[in-house]
């Protein structure tokens, strides 16, 4: 084992000996040596990631995503989605543009000098006195017929109400003289005509008879487009929906039943139409309410209703001059109210108009009509068919219960003397 030992030892020493070199040598081949050692370490890991990579790779495709694997991905496709009109499957915005191009040569503007008059309360009695000054005010209004004379054109009451001057701006930009025809105050409508002599050919071509529709066949939601003379700016469109049919608004006299839209009906736009999504006349607009804590409540005319009407007025037949008016507004007492606190079943009044008959007559608001000449009101429809029985002049008995401090109430008989709503006026 000696002898062994002695050789490995002596080979190791001259192996030694025999490699002996300069140490600045020996540095720089150390460095090297370090170097290549690196940079073969460097590929051989390289080597081996891009080998696992791979490998990973290749058992997702063909393992995971083949379905042999337990968790196979759920790929979920999600269909692009447009907004569609279900008839004929054709987009709604693009449908709306079409019936407002084509209903737009039926709309027109109407702009008016107005007189209103002031009347001291004893103007009916022969004494006292009253002054008018003038107003101008903005609306819109509809093509609905003509005859071998006049184009006639629906609009609001309110619109042209005491009316001295009223233009009519059609779809070509030029406006002409036209005159009431006929109105109904108690449905808010009116009839103007223009003469057909004083209307230009380019004009006439460019017009065109509005399509009426049946506003009785309406459901709720279904689209509702306005079109008027909003704040007198000129023609203009607002898209909603049917929000209620046959919404009670009270009125001078009585309540009306009428078509309720969140489609913007603002000033300007009463007597425009609104249409159906097939372009039909379905109402007039009318009446918007108003408050800070209310959006998108507006109302319009009925035109199943509207069309009788409209049609007396188109004949000269002028419902005004022969309907009798009292003046007030009205709402049925509520059974909630005659249980709790003994109110008696009848009209509610809200307002009484300044210089009416009711006003002169003495009524207040707060008190509760209950009789009229005798018969007993237990509605404001009641007494509004109980009104359009009285003819203009007539002198009527009205019974009511005026509420006092407290729990009391006393009965009053009242007595007026009824006008026609044309005086009303």
């Amino acid at each position: 084992m000696d002898n062994e030992y002695n050789a490995w030892n002596y080979e190791t020493e001259e192996s030694e000996a025999n490699v002996s070199e300069p140490a600045g040598e020996k540095n720089k081949k150390g460095f090297w040596q370090k170097t290549v050692t690196f940079v073969a370490l460097a590929l051989v890991f390289g080597l081996i990631a891009g080998t696992a990579f791979s490998g990973v790779n290749w058992a997702y495709n063909n393992y995971f995503n083949s379905g042999a694997g337990k968790y196979k991905p759920v790929k979920v496709e999600i269909p692009y989605t447009s907004v569609l009109n279900v008839k004929e499957g054709k987009g709604v915005v693009n449908e709306i543009t079409e019936v407002v191009e084509n209903a737009m040569p039926s709309m027109v503007a109407i702009n008016v000098v107005a007189t209103t008059t002031v009347r001291s309360p004893g103007f009916f009695f022969g004494y006292g006195g009253s002054y008018k000054y003038e107003t101008t005010g903005s609306g819109s209004g509809i093509i609905i017929g003509k005859n071998d004379r006049e184009l006639f054109i629906v609009t609001n009451n309110h619109v042209v109400q005491n009316a001295t001057q009223i233009m009519v701006e059609f779809i070509d930009g030029k406006s002409y003289m036209a005159s009431i025809k006929g109105t109904d105050s108690d449905s808010d409508l009116a009839v103007i005509s223009v003469p057909l002599s004083e209307i230009d050919d380019s004009t006439s071509k460019a017009i065109k008879i509005a399509v009426m529709g049946d506003s009785t066949t309406l459901r709720l939601g279904e689209p509702a487009i306005a079109i008027g003379n909003a704040l007198g700016y000129g023609q203009s469109v607002t898209v909603g929906v049917i929000s209620a049919k046959e919404r009670e608004v009270q009125m001078a006299d009585g309540v009306m039943k009428l078509i309720q839209t969140d489609a913007a009906i603002n000033p300007g736009n009463s007597g425009g139409a609104l249409l159906n999504i097939k372009g039909e006349v379905i109402g007039i607009n009318s009446v918007k309410y108003a408050s800070t804590e209310v959006e998108g409540i507006g109302y319009a005319i009925p035109i199943s209703d509207a069309i009788p009407i409209i049609e007396q007025l188109m004949n000269a037949v002028n419902p005004d001059s022969l309907r009798p008016f009292l003046g007030i507004n009205g709402e049925d007492v509520p059974e909630a109210y005659q249980d709790r606190f003994g109110w008696p079943a009848g009209v509610y009044v809200t307002r009484v108009y300044s210089g009416s008959p009711a006003h002169l007559a003495g009524l207040r608001q707060g008190d509760i009509i209950t009789k009229l000449n005798g018969k007993k009101i237990t509605s404001i429809e009641e007494l509004q068919y109980e009104l359009n029985k009285c003819a203009v002049g007539e002198r009527v008995t009205i019974t009511i219960i005026r509420l006092q401090k407290g729990d009391s109430m006393q009965q009053v008989t009242l007595n007026a003397i009824l006008i026609s709503r044309a005086e009303a006026e």
